[in-house]
């Protein structure tokens, strides 16, 4: 559906998306020293490939996999961000986690998703957001307007592990 491989031009940045706890539903410890450090900075994108048709897309959070899948279409056939693992204010993940974090670039699509129709709690998780004593925040989950898939980039692909 993607096709091998996809060109596309680095623009400016657009967001920073950041670890959290859905409704204090905090990941497995395994899971959570991994995640907490999965900070990605989103860059638009321009390119001129094409995706067509419909996607059937199944939720794996726990939280949500009781909804049954969903066939949703892409809103436009080009992607608009590229999403790319940052550090905040010089702390790095130790290096076992680096190693995985490293390799977690997404190309993002906007869809037209089924709503969540949810009111959420969310907890921030990565360590520096945690020391700067944010608060929870309370955020109504309404209609899904992206799709963000794995990619590498350069064909520079993660070691095996």
């Amino acid at each position: 559906m993607f096709g091998p491989e996809v060109h596309v031009v680095v623009r400016e940045p657009e967001q920073l998306c950041v670890p959290v706890a859905k409704n204090l539903n905090v990941p497995p410890p395994a899971v959570l020293e991994l995640v907490q450090w999965l900070d990605v900075k989103c860059y638009r994108v321009e390119s001129h490939q094409v995706v067509n048709g419909p996607i059937r897309l199944t939720h794996l959070n726990p939280l949500f996999a009781n909804l049954p899948p969903e066939f949703t279409e892409f809103l436009q056939a080009q992607p608009t961000q590229l999403c790319v693992p940052v550090a905040k204010n010089g702390k790095f993940p130790p290096h076992h986690v680096y190693n995985h974090v490293a390799y977690s670039d997404v190309l993002c699509y906007n869809l037209r998703g089924l709503p969540l129709n949810r009111d959420l709690r969310l907890d921030h998780l990565n360590p520096v957001l945690r020391e700067m004593g944010l608060p929870p925040e309370f955020v109504f989950v309404g209609d899904a307007e992206e799709l963000c898939v794995p990619v590498a980039k350069e064909d520079f692909f993660p070691p095996t592990f």
